[in-house]
């Protein structure tokens, strides 16, 4: 019975990664890996994060497979703002108030707990696509796991009462919208995808 379930496991990996170079193979290189696309990107706070955090390194390996959901610098500024006006629900509350704060030496361990939770676990990644099985139509969510101490990040199409929508990344603690125009972006065996505001757990690791 082991033997049965490693095959079985084995299968799954395989057949997930075949899915993933697929899936790459259909898109336009952006960058090649995700360091160099939050650069290209102009995220100028996210990559001063990720420099800060010491997780430069690892998101710089073009071998790494994740779905990155990265914070736009409006979306960091919103975040800060939060913290100064103190937003009332506490699930909501922002850990930084501003970026010397995000960036201060002393702050690494949370900031690198903070930026795992927009990384999406491999090997299958996270492309854009309304109704799929990651960007379900409706209330139902899908549960991805991240690199966060496998907290999840829940994703849906979001549809509004006037037929507009988008693509949510539903936070347990804040929430964000996908930035289209910005994401489905190709680094290496990853995908990048940039939201309108940090994404928090609940409750929080640090």
């Amino acid at each position: 019975m082991p033997r049965l379930a490693a095959a079985l496991l084995l299968l799954a990996c395989c057949a997930w990664g075949t899915a993933s170079r697929e899936l790459l193979a259909k898109k336009k290189p952006f960058a090649a890996n995700l360091y160099e696309a939050i650069g290209k990107s102009q995220l100028t706070i996210t990559k001063l994060a990720v420099d800060a955090s010491g997780l430069a390194s690892q998101l710089a390996n073009p071998n790494l497979r994740i779905t990155l959901l990265a914070p736009s610098d409006a979306g960091w500024q919103r975040y800060f703002q939060d913290c100064k006006t103190g937003v009332p629900e506490y699930w909501n509350a922002a850990k930084f108030c501003n970026l010397q704060q995000l960036l201060d030496p002393a702050n690494r361990t949370k900031l690198q707990q903070l930026l795992k939770y927009h990384m999406i676990q491999g090997p299958e990644l996270v492309p854009l696509e309304r109704g799929s099985t990651y960007w379900h139509e409706g209330l139902r969510f899908y549960q991805a796991k991240t690199l966060q101490s496998l907290a999840v990040v829940q994703l849906r199409w979001w549809t509004m009462l006037d037929g507009n929508g988008g693509f949510e990344a539903h936070g347990t603690g804040r929430d964000g919208l996908v930035l289209t125009q910005l994401s489905d972006r190709a680094a290496g065996r990853s995908l990048m995808h940039v939201v309108d505001n940090v994404l928090t757990s609940f409750p929080s690791p640090f």
